[in-house]
Order: structure tokens, then sequence, then C-alpha cells
């Protein structure tokens, strides 16, 4: 290799153009995201193009929906239609929106959980 020149395995190059699919089971807890998940969001946002996220469980407890939406904004929308479970707790967002949620499902859930939260009056 000549000076000045770079090696075409190095990390900058090696990989230049691939995109990267990461399946990951979110769950969401208000002010708790382990350290793993808030890695990947990091990445996620740093190199959209590049770096996909993709869910098929999907817990979410006691968390405010502005946090919900910016996380579900780095995940791969496609993925969380294909979602296979989904759990609910302490959810004060959902309250004559389930009908909204459900909807948005391609396939059947295998487990749906709402526990703790006012779907309708």
């Amino acid at each position: 290799m000549q000076p000045g020149q770079e090696d075409e395995g190095s990390p900058g190059n090696r990989r230049s153009g691939v995109q990267d699919w990461v399946l990951v089971d979110l769950c969401l807890k208000e002010d708790t995201l382990d350290q793993a998940l808030c890695y990947l969001l990091k990445k996620a946002k740093q190199r959209r193009s590049l770096l996909h996220l993709c869910c098929q469980k999907l817990r979410i407890f006691a968390m405010p929906m502005q946090s919900v939406r910016g996380i579900l904004k780095l995940v791969q929308l496609d993925s969380i239609q294909d979602l296979e479970e989904l759990y609910l707790d302490s959810i004060s967002f959902l309250d004559g929106r389930l009908h909204q949620v459900l909807r948005l499902l391609k396939t059947p859930l295998e487990t749906l959980s709402i526990t703790n939260c006012l779907i309708s009056e």
C-alpha cells in the first residue's frame, strides 16, 4: 500500500453504503431505557440511512406519548406493522384510540396485553 492510500478493508471504507438491520424487542419505561437500547437509538439517529431498527415485540410502561413518538420515529414503521406482541401498561394516551393503534397492524397479534389503561369511558 502506498503512503496516503487508505486500506479498502479499514472500518471507514469496508462497509460504505451497506445497510444494517437490527431486530430489537423494545421495552419503553418512563425515565429508564437500558444502556444498549440508548446506544442503538443514538446510532440509528446518527446513521438513519444505514442502520435500521426493526421491532416485533413492543412494551410501553407509563411513558409520555411525546417520548414514545420520538423513539418510534427511529424504528422502521413497517416492522411495527408486523408486530407480534404488544404490551401496554399505565398508558394515558390510549383512551378512545385503541382502534387507531390496532388499525395500523398488518398482521394479527400473537399477544395483546393492556393493563392499568383507560380505553373507553
